[in-house]
């Protein structure tokens, strides 16, 4: 996930400024309301892509079973007649 210094240091980036600060220094009032703006939206769709991304397939085995690897064959039940 992009944090928001990284967001804000692209955008200025993109924008030929060394870094967000300098941008801030150079910005005129309605520059910086513009850059605000589109980082803040920027910076919410990193974290609804982060939301949505699917669960890793390790992150769905309850933790008590990757503790105890033996788990399974401990209550098992076997129907032998």
């Amino acid at each position: 996930m992009k944090s928001l210094n990284h967001i804000k240091a692209t955008y200025a980036q993109e924008r030929n400024f060394h870094s967000w600060e300098h941008f801030c220094l150079v910005a005129n009032d309605d520059m910086f309301i513009q850059a605000v703006d589109t980082i803040a939206l920027l910076f919410a769709e990193a974290q609804v892509s982060n939301v949505l991304k699917p669960a890793k397939r390790n992150n769905l085995v309850p933790m008590y079973m990757k503790r105890n690897k033996s788990f399974k064959s401990a209550y098992s039940v076997s129907f032998s007649k």
